[in-house]
């Protein structure tokens, strides 16, 4: 039987796995590029796995995830713009 969510989990998979990639291109070529674009993955898939337990029903582990990322957002951005 397959997962319900299981397209929603093979993204997160992806976006974690470049996230991983953009990190050793980031240590590889020192770009600040590259280093945005991997922490708006790792977030991206913070709001991935915060929409599925919102489908499933957990709105507490839902909410966590949610707020983790939107701290994370507004951390990066800032730290981005300075």
């Amino acid at each position: 039987m397959r997962q319900p969510f299981e397209k929603l989990i093979q993204l997160q998979l992806i976006l974690l796995i470049l996230a991983i990639f953009a990190g050793f291109m980031m240590m590889w070529t020192a770009t600040l590029f590259f280093s945005f674009f991997a922490c708006i993955a790792v977030i991206s898939s913070f709001f991935i796995e915060g929409y599925i337990e919102l489908k499933k029903g957990y709105i507490t582990q839902a909410g966590h995830q949610m707020i983790r990322a939107i701290l994370l957002i507004i951390f990066i951005s800032y730290l981005y713009i300075t």
